[in-house]
């Protein structure tokens, strides 16, 4: 199969106009996208090894780790009237940073604030996708889960921590 990668998107949820249908001069009203990224990793692949404990994950029929992600996706509702370009906000323990540090938004990107409006004036469209296998949800938070069993947490219960190690270079 190669590295792996995504095999599917599932869109659950479209809120438009968000931000109280604002228009944000030119590019006009935004819409936010709710959904779903359905992948897998080929846990032998070279670029896949330094995963740690990857390898001990439960596999599928095609020897690979399955895994899911939350992403979500604000963008202007006519996408012909935005600049063309996508800003890839990465989460902070599935918190979306980039609206309170550009938009001056009071919390990470809910569709109720839109701050000063800087990203939406501009056009840019914005996308979050949740990576960190251990973050609970709730709170408009990006999860990420798979059957890696060092981040597996979910029905789990009880406190899970993780931590990372630096390996030098030799």
């Amino acid at each position: 199969m190669g590295v792996g990668g995504v095999r599917r998107i599932e869109v659950t949820e479209r809120e438009r106009p968000v931000f109280g249908g604002t228009e944000f001069g030119a590019v006009g009203p935004y819409e936010r996208l709710h959904g779903t990224i359905f992948g897998e990793l080929d846990p032998t692949h070279p670029l896949n090894v330094g995963i740690v404990n990857l390898d001990r994950a439960a596999r599928n029929a095609h020897g690979n780790v399955e895994y899911r992600s939350d992403f979500r996706i604000l963008k202007p509702l006519d996408l012909d009237r935005g600049n063309g370009c996508l800003v890839y906000d990465v989460p902070n323990r599935g918190n979306q940073p980039i609206m309170p540090r550009l938009n001056g938004a009071p919390d990470g990107g809910h569709p109720q604030h839109a701050g000063n409006g800087f990203l939406m004036r501009r056009g840019f469209t914005v996308v979050w996708s949740g990576w960190q296998g251990d973050v609970p949800p709730g709170a408009d938070r990006l999860t990420a889960v798979s059957d890696h069993p060092r981040y597996h947490w979910h029905g789990t219960g009880g406190v899970h921590r993780r931590g990372h190690r630096a390996a030098r270079r030799q």
